[in-house]
């Protein structure tokens, strides 16, 4: 009797399941034709000038959203994967735009191709960055990455090569006035899907699966043969990347 009633349980799991899956498919198909149909607008929202008020100024706020995805995505490798909270990301974006703002100046590049070379200064400072601060946690590492942002931000402000604290004075760029703002739009808008992409590789890999170890409890991961130290160091240094490219 027990057999046959654990039996008549298991038809009746499955049962269930083979129920629910045409549910959770069309969920999923729903899911991904709101994603596209979202993507599909965003692509040609610049597109509709005649349609748009006020096109200059909905293209800059867009803009400006789409930089704090961006950012926001690459912060949370470190600040929501591994829960080390950084306050200095800031330089980070400072690096990136000296470093393309210092190439158009001298070499005449623009700084939509130099935009991924922000990005790599910013990787580099961040991972030479993390080896020091990351041998703190909690609240002591909080402190040092504000003491790394004041202490870039002294430096930005006194080397004359950078301008100093009145910065850089760039060329305006060569675009026509109606359309000045769409380049910026479209190159803001790859970067937050890359770094969308990147925190969502990210989170469903090992190395993601290693922080999210890290943030539960870093000695027991450690002691479970997580590389702690290494993991740390990249997704600080990972987390610097689109930051970096954001602010070029």
């Amino acid at each position: 009797m027990i057999e046959d009633r654990s039996i008549a349980a298991s038809v009746d799991l499955g049962a269930e399941a083979a129920a629910g899956a045409p549910g959770a498919a069309a969920a999923g198909r729903t899911r991904w034709f709101v994603l596209g149909a979202l993507c599909l607008l965003l692509l040609v929202l610049p597109l509709g000038r005649s349609v748009i008020g006020p096109y200059n100024y909905v293209l800059q706020l867009l803009t400006i959203t789409l930089m704090w995805i961006a950012m926001t995505s690459s912060w949370n490798i470190i600040g929501g994967f591994a829960s080390y909270i950084s306050l200095g990301h800031g330089v980070f974006m400072g690096i990136g735009g000296y470093t393309s703002g210092l190439l158009l100046v001298h070499y005449g590049l623009s700084p939509f191709l130099t935009a991924v070379l922000g990005g790599l200064a910013a990787v580099a400072v961040g991972a030479l960055a993390g080896l020091i601060t990351l041998r703190t946690r909690g609240p002591a590492f909080i402190i040092t990455t504000i003491a790394l942002l004041l202490m870039f931000r002294l430096w930005f402000d006194n080397w004359e090569v950078l301008g100093g604290s009145n910065g850089l004075t760039l060329p305006l760029p060569p675009f026509s006035v109606d359309w000045l703002r769409a380049p910026f739009y479209y190159a803001m808008l790859l970067t937050a899907a890359g770094a969308v992409y990147l925190s969502y590789r990210v989170a469903h890999s090992k190395f993601g699966l290693g922080l999210r170890a890290i943030a539960q409890d870093e000695t027991k991961a450690e002691v479970s043969g997580v590389p702690t130290r290494m993991y740390k160091v990249l997704a600080f240094a990972l987390s610097a990347f689109f930051v970096g490219v954001a602010g070029a």
